[in-house]
């Protein structure tokens, strides 16, 4: 298992209390997430989840009338997802997979969900060039990425991790300071931050088209709290979407 697999391994995202709690929780934090991913609007269509986590977004989408199929890397995602898609009396195809290595056939799904996960991925073209062979002529994609040009990424990556604990000083980059403090937890092997002219490039070089970008979620990390709200402008947001079409 390579450092990447192994520490998502260990840290499902929303995975530490009951389903109803963890749904609650997700919903509130990320409070543009159920509408701008438009989780209410697959009926009738093939969708996949490249990184499910605890399966909340692909248990919303199912119960309103989408067939989907949660895939993750890691097998204690999977358990999570199947055993809230059991507490939410929904069905999933649950299955192992790799976003750089999609076992599902070409052009076989509608629209391909991917929240918080790409920009963990190293080799994320051969991503893109995977998520766009399985769409469908027509196909979208729904991406959520890190936001370079944010104030969390200013201000609590380069200022606070980087510059005031000394990070920089000890000879980290600066894409190992922000890998490292990206997560709750410390240490996370690779995350990458992207500008909209950067995350555009990167669905238009893969053949999707057209593309369109917003940013989201207001916030900044403190050295003793996460995800702090502020009140600014919404282009200085952490969460950056992209929503592409084959």
């Amino acid at each position: 298992m390579d450092k990447i697999s192994e520490y998502w391994a260990e840290r499902t995202p929303f995975s530490w209390g009951t389903y109803e709690d963890m749904k609650r929780s997700r919903y509130d934090l990320h409070d543009y997430l159920y509408k701008t991913f438009e989780l209410d609007g697959f009926n009738g269509k093939r969708v996949l989840s490249v990184g499910c986590g605890a399966g909340h977004d692909e248990i919303e989408m199912a119960k309103h009338g989408a067939e989907v199929w949660a895939t993750d890397p890691s097998e204690k995602a999977l358990e999570l997802t199947r055993s809230n898609a059991e507490a939410a009396r929904v069905k999933l195809h649950i299955e192992k997979a790799d976003a750089t290595d999609l076992k599902y056939g070409s052009g076989f799904f509608d629209h391909v969900h991917a929240f918080g996960v790409l920009h963990h991925i190293p080799d994320v073209n051969k991503a893109a060039f995977e998520i766009r062979r399985v769409l469908k002529k027509g196909g979208s994609v729904y991406a959520m990425l890190y936001h370079r040009d944010s104030l969390l990424y200013s201000h609590s990556i380069l200022y606070l991790r980087g510059v005031m604990q000394g990070k920089f000083q000890e000879g980290l980059s600066e894409q190992e300071v922000l890998s490292r403090f990206s997560e709750g937890k410390e240490g996370c092997p690779y995350t990458r931050a992207y500008t909209e002219t950067e995350a555009y490039h990167l669905f238009y070089m893969n053949g999707f088209n057209p593309i369109d970008t917003s940013v989201h979620y207001n916030v900044v990390d403190e050295l003793d709290r996460r995800k702090v709200r502020f009140f600014g402008p919404s282009h200085l947001g952490w969460h950056l979407v992209v929503k592409a079409v084959k």
